[in-house]
Formats: C-alpha cells, structure tokens, sequence
C-alpha cells in the first residue's frame, strides 16, 4: 500500500481506541499512528475467549474520545458504546450487504462492484449512521482469495483517508461536525437483509455440492 504523507504534527487532541483483528490489525495501527499520536491498540481473533475478555476490559478501563473498529468482528455491549464519544467502524462490504459475507456475496451475487462503508457503531450490527462508501469495480473472473485481498486493501485505503481527514480537528465537537456533514451527503442506506454466519454457511454448503469448483472455494 502506498501510504499517503502527513501534512502536519501529528494529532495529539484525539484519544483512540483501535479495535482490529491479526489480519490487519498491524498495518491499520501504523496507518493511524501517522496521524495521531495518542493511540491505543487491542487486537482480538474470532473464537479467542480469553483474548476477547482481555479486550473487553481494555475498553472499559478509561474513556475514549474515538473507538475505531477495523476489519473486526467483536460485537460491541451499549456499556462498551458508552465509554467513547465515537464510534466508528469499516465495514470491508456496502450497506446492501449486511453481516458477513463479504468476500463471497459478491462473486454469488454477481455484484459488479466491491466496497468498503466508514458508519457509526450502534448496538444493531451493521446499521449505524453511514458516513463514506468506497467501491470500486470488480475485476472479471475473480477468485475468493482475489476478491478478500482487493476488499482488505481497499479497507486499508479507506482507513487512510478517514484518519487523513480527521487528524486536522482538535476537538471532538469539531470532529463530530465533520462527519455529520459526511453522513449528510451520503445516499446510500442499510438493506434490510441480514446474512448470518449460519445462513452463510448453509449456502456454501448447497453451492459446493452444486459447483465444488465454483471461484467462491479458489
């Protein structure tokens, strides 16, 4: 990834909290740390029962100015929510795909696009105030793996520029006012529809009895 140059000293105002998973959880931080420099990372992996309690206490041991949830599958408690006065979360699909399935959706789908949704984080998964959609045109005969490393760069891409905008206010007021006036401009809604790990599975299941050489398993 190339990563885009600071214009100023870092934000030292802001105080974050980056929620990410061992994927990218690394690279989310590096990016985020050049432009903040107040951060604090936890990095939690699906099914780690001790490392999401780790987690866990880690967000409620201070108040947080903003909670950044990157490429992360913890789902966050109205407790949790409370102790920061943001939060934000990138979501690796568009709004019309809620829940999991990113990286599959699409190519059974027959989607033209593949995108990335900057939203606020509610206690309803995937339904928060949308602020940014970054898609991009799906290349033809994708794989699976293809498709997860385009929507993973494309969450990285996406990280970059929400921190590059943000960095610049030095109050949470001011920042909250900037994203208001993103989600403003926003057209985009939440389908209604959403797909489960379960559901998910049940499809890929029937799909790989069907076409067990069907790019969604490459």
């Amino acid at each position: 990834m190339t990563m885009i140059a600071r214009e100023c000293a870092l934000n030292s105002d802001i105080r974050i909290l980056l929620v990410g998973d061992q994927n990218l959880g690394a690279t989310g931080l590096h990016i985020v740390r050049n432009y903040f420099s107040d951060v604090t990372c936890v990095i939690w992996q699906r099914g780690d029962v001790d490392g999401e309690g780790s987690v866990r206490q880690r967000i409620g041991s201070q108040r947080w100015d903003l909670l950044l949830s990157f490429y992360n599958d913890l789902i966050f408690s109205g407790d949790e929510l409370a102790r920061t006065d943001i939060a934000l979360n990138i979501h690796p699909a568009s709004p019309r795909l809620r829940g999991v399935g990113y990286d599959t959706l699409p190519l059974l789908w027959g989607h033209s696009r593949y995108s990335a949704t900057l939203h606020r984080i509610t206690t309803e998964i995937d339904a928060g105030e949308i602020i940014d959609v970054m898609d991009a045109q799906m290349p033809d005969g994708l794989t699976h793996s293809q498709l997860r490393k385009l929507t993973q760069q494309q969450c990285l891409e996406m990280l970059d520029i929400t921190c590059k905008a943000m960095h610049h206010f030095k109050s949470k007021q001011q920042l909250n006012q900037y994203l208001d006036s993103k989600a403003a401009q926003q057209s985009s809604g939440w389908s209604r529809r959403y797909m489960s790990r379960k559901r998910l599975q049940s499809i890929l299941d029937e799909l790989r009895c069907l076409q067990p050489d069907h790019s969604v398993f490459q």
